[in-house]
């Protein structure tokens, strides 16, 4: 209970923590019932919650947040949902506001190794000029 409270967790990191610590499935089935009563087990609240701390500390591409999303284990409908509202331009912008660049390929080059799409990044060089 303690592991589930911290934050939120996907079903993938309960089901892993499990295995970890050797739990048995009766336990486990307890737990599972238990953590969904009290609403704190749910992959769609939970991408909801990753998305938006990343969003406000760690500035992430949508590439990006998919492929921690799916690391994490959630369904690929829950993250194209979750996803949709997550503004890349924004995002580039946000992230790029801490640095300063020689040039605008040293700009394109940064914000395509983090997995921007090129709109995103003609749109953030555009609003540089």
């Amino acid at each position: 209970m303690k592991f589930a409270s911290l934050r939120p967790r996907s079903e993938k990191e309960i089901q892993s923590w499990f295995l970890k610590k050797k739990t048995p499935v009766s336990k486990q089935k307890e737990y599972l019932t238990r953590l969904s009563e009290l609403e704190m087990l749910g992959d769609e609240k939970f991408a909801l919650w990753w998305v938006e701390q990343r969003s406000a500390f760690r500035p992430r591409s949508r590439r990006h947040l998919t492929w921690e999303l799916r690391q994490k284990g959630i369904d690929q409908k829950i993250i194209k949902e979750v996803l949709e509202s997550v503004d890349e331009v924004q995002t580039a912008q946000k992230l790029i506001a801490k640095k300063s660049f020689a040039s605008r390929q040293k700009l394109e080059e940064y914000l395509a190794r983090r997995g921007f799409d090129w709109e995103a990044i003609k749109k953030v060089k555009l609003e540089q000029e």
